[in-house]
């Protein structure tokens, strides 16, 4: 069990089953989660609220490549949920705009990293994530004439092997 650090922002937990040359890996990361309001006297207010959270598991192989150093692969599926909202709000109370999004995005992808084992129960890790991804993003914006929401449905597709992904992991390890 461990701790996976991608960016400043984005932290989770990691767990492995398995032995040291194969593993399943489950883990959960909490991306962000936003609740602020800014107001001002002479334009009202704005407020934004927001919640995006994701997991992922995979089955990893590694190989021996030196003395305490291991290379690691997998594939790995995931999916990531996103939610937000934005109001503004004008000095006579009125509101001006409101927008809500929610969005969907399972993925696929091709983890390459590695281990350096401290010590039999503590190891460092670090790992690039290519990923393959599918998303939905439904949008309503409200109508402030009729004050009916117009709803509005977006998909992309989102692949790409960059350094912005990279993860670092320090696991504690269960092996006997």
């Amino acid at each position: 069990m461990g701790i996976t650090f991608s960016g400043i922002n984005n932290f989770g937990i990691t767990n492995r089953v398995g032995n040291e040359h194969s593993v399943w890996r489950f883990n959960t990361l909490f991306a962000s989660a936003t609740n602020e309001k800014d107001k001002h006297e002479e334009h009202g207010s704005e407020t934004i609220k927001g919640f995006s959270a994701g997991f992922s598991l995979g089955k990893e192989f590694r190989k021996s490549i030196a003395e305490n150093l291991q290379f690691r692969y997998r594939l790995n599926a995931g999916f990531q949920y996103g939610n937000d909202e934005r109001k503004n709000i004008d000095e006579t109370g009125e509101v001006v705009s409101h927008q809500e999004h929610n969005s969907y995005a399972p993925s696929l992808g091709i983890i390459l990293g590695f281990n350096y084992l401290i010590n039999k129960k503590f190891a460092v890790g670090m790992e690039v994530l290519p990923t393959v991804s599918y998303g939905i993003r439904n949008t309503k914006n409200l109508d402030t004439e009729t004050g009916q929401f117009n709803t509005d449905k977006t998909t992309r597709i989102h692949y790409g092997f960059t350094s912005q992904p990279v993860m670092i992991s320090i696991v504690y390890r269960f092996y006997k």
